[in-house]
């Protein structure tokens, strides 16, 4: 048996905080079914395998696009690890220690650099009073031009589905209305997607009752068997509000991947904005009906 040891989370976003190694193989990837799973979605579906061999521990790049990296440089082939060296996977990086006497070996030093998945540029600044990347402004410029056409609430929802499968790349959107006011309850993007697809009551639920944003990632274990969520490796559910009342809840679920911080908080933008133009258009309806 080799030496106990154990993974801990240094940068980026991946669960367990900490993990510890055992008889059967770790794989690290954005796939649920990982030991270790990373939210990034550079990483392979599954990534890289850590397993004991002739008494060491030693890591494996399963021909990913993007490689694993120990200590900054790349790996070609298996690679016996040593205590308080950095493993790094897209934006992930998890320092592997050894633990002798239940004492964990080797402080961690200076983090490597490595080489980012995506080259940075004038699209990958991120706009500090919103949140959003520079490319994902000028998407909602776009949406909200579309957007400001629409009279219609229906119309407007079909819109703003549309645009977030097509920008988050998510295989189902939808849409529940909470407002007893409003005249449709549901709609669900694409087209091609169930006409009696359900949306998921769990994250209607926590929404009604938070009040905010329910991410199946970020906190949210388990699901019962009979909630919608089982088909889906995640999801995300907005409230869709204005002032303090929430006139529905925004759902985008993903069949493979993971969603992460960046199309959450484009999720978020989006609610806010329909969450007005539904408030003026109810507002509007009141007028006409006087």
């Amino acid at each position: 048996m080799p030496t106990s040891a154990i993974l801990s989370i240094l940068e980026g976003e991946a669960a367990p905080a900490t993990f510890e190694l055992g008889v059967e193989p770790v794989t690290l990837g954005r796939s649920r079914e990982n030991s270790v799973i990373l939210y990034d979605e550079h990483a392979s579906r599954i990534h890289a395998r850590i397993e004991s061999e002739n008494g060491s521990w030693v890591v494996r790049d399963l021909d990913t696009l993007n490689g694993t990296f120990v200590d900054g440089e790349k790996i070609r082939q298996p690679t016996t690890l040593h205590s308080g060296q950095v493993i790094g996977i897209a934006d992930v990086r998890l320092v592997f220690r050894t633990v002798e006497s239940g004492k964990i070996t080797e402080p961690v030093g200076a983090l490597p650099a490595l080489p980012r998945a995506i080259p940075m540029d004038n699209k990958s600044t991120v706009d500090a009073r919103t949140g959003l990347w520079a490319d994902d402004l000028s998407a909602l410029y776009d949406f909200m031009a579309t957007a400001a056409r629409f009279a219609r609430a229906d119309e407007l929802i079909a819109h703003t589905l549309e645009s977030l499968v097509r920008r988050v790349r998510s295989s189902t959107s939808g849409y529940l209305s909470l407002d007893p006011d409003e005249p449709f309850s549901k709609q669900v993007q694409p087209a091609s997607a169930e006409v009696d697809a359900q949306l998921s009551r769990q994250l209607t639920r926590r929404v009604q009752e938070t009040g905010t944003t329910a991410w199946l990632k970020a906190g949210i274990s388990s699901t019962s068997s009979s909630d919608s969520l089982a088909p889906f490796s995640d999801a995300v559910c907005v409230p869709v509000r204005w002032d303090q009342e929430i006139l529905g809840a925004l759902h985008v679920y993903k069949k493979s991947g993971m969603l992460n911080q960046r199309d959450v908080r484009y999720c978020e933008v989006v609610a806010g904005f329909v969450g007005s133009s539904l408030s003026r258009m109810r507002l509007c309806r009141a007028l006409e009906a006087e």
